[in-house]
């Protein structure tokens, strides 16, 4: 995970902290995709959309219709 060291499936990035998330751009909420993923506030955001973009491809997570495939 070049972009993100530390990010897993079950983990977060090295660089998260409880006083913000790396996939968050810093903000005080986890946007982890396999475990709170993005706020419906900042679902029209595109600096949020774009790193759980990144986030989801460093994973190897897919979505579709039928929702999330690995």
């Amino acid at each position: 995970m070049k972009k993100f060291p530390g990010l897993t499936r079950e983990e977060c990035a090295s660089a998260c902290s409880e006083k913000g998330c790396v996939l968050a751009a810093g903000r005080p909420f986890c946007f982890h995709p396999c475990k709170g993923s993005v706020p419906k506030a900042f679902k029209d955001d595109p600096e949020a959309q774009a790193l759980q973009a990144d986030a989801r491809a460093a994973l190897g997570i897919k979505l579709s219709p039928q929702g999330v495939t690995s």
